[in-house]
C-alpha cells in the first residue's frame, strides 16, 4: 500500500459514533487544520458532500459543531464557505441535531452571538 492510499483511508475513516476528520476538527480552534483537511477533501469533491453532510454523534454535523463552540467562529465561517461552494448551504442552515437545536440556537446558547454579526457574507446568507 502506497503512502497516499493510508493517508487517504486516515482522512475518509470515521468513529464509532459516526464523526469523521471534520467533526474533530472542527471542535478545536486551529482554523489551519481545518483549512489543510479541507485543501486535501476538496481533490474528491463528492467525497468531501458526504463529509460535510454527515452527521455524527447526537445527529451532529461538522457545522453544528463548530457553531457549538465559542472559539471555533473561524471554522464556522470556512465550512460556511465550504458549504456554499458546494451548494449545500441552503440545508445546512436548518438541519437540527437529536435534541433539536440548529446552528442558530448553538451560537446563542454558548454565547457566539457575534458569529452572525461579524462577518458580512455569513449574515447574508442567515438573512
Amino acid at each position: 500500500m502506497k503512502h497516499h492510499d493510508l493517508f487517504d483511508e486516515e482522512l475518509f475513516a470515521e468513529d464509532k459514533n459516526g464523526n469523521n476528520i471534520l467533526h474533530y476538527t472542527c471542535r478545536n480552534q486551529n482554523e489551519k487544520i481545518l483549512t489543510s483537511v479541507l485543501i486535501e477533501l476538496k481533490k474528491t469533491p463528492e467525497k468531501l458532500k458526504e463529509m460535510l453532510k454527515k452527521k455524527g454523534k447526537n445527529n451532529k454535523t461538522p457545522l453544528l459543531l463548530a457553531s457549538e463552540h465559542y472559539f471555533s467562529k473561524k471554522n464556522f465561517i470556512i465550512l460556511v464557505e465550504t458549504l456554499r461552494e458546494h451548494n449545500l448551504i441552503n440545508v445546512e442552515l436548518f438541519t437540527e441535531d437529536k435534541n433539536g437545536n440548529n446552528i442558530l440556537f448553538n451560537s446563542c446558547h454558548t454565547g457566539n452571538k457575534k458569529i452572525f454579526n461579524s462577518d458580512a457574507k455569513v449574515s447574508i446568507i442567515i438573512l
